[in-house]
């Protein structure tokens, strides 16, 4: 009984604290900015492999920005335009 508590209380504070690492939506799209031009607008977000991929259009030149960012540490990994 007391191994089970043990165990309890370990998963509890794993789960507190993965979640505490995790970046909201709107942190996501924050740290994706800084790679689009200004005046982007954003189209949507959305979670594959474990990353956020965050998509941006300039409507004046019709390019599209597709941003990936770690939801864990914030960092922009992968930055994709057409």
């Amino acid at each position: 009984m007391k191994k089970m508590s043990m165990i309890l209380v370990l998963l509890a504070a794993l789960l507190m604290a993965g979640s505490a690492l995790a970046l909201t939506d709107t942190e996501a799209e924050t740290a994706a900015r800084a790679y689009v031009p200004d005046g982007a607008s954003f189209l949507r977000s959305e979670i594959d492999d474990g990353m956020y991929e965050l998509t941006f259009r300039v409507e004046a030149t019709q390019e599209k920005y597709e941003i990936q960012v770690n939801p864990t540490t914030g960092a922009v990994t992968k930055i994709e335009s057409e």
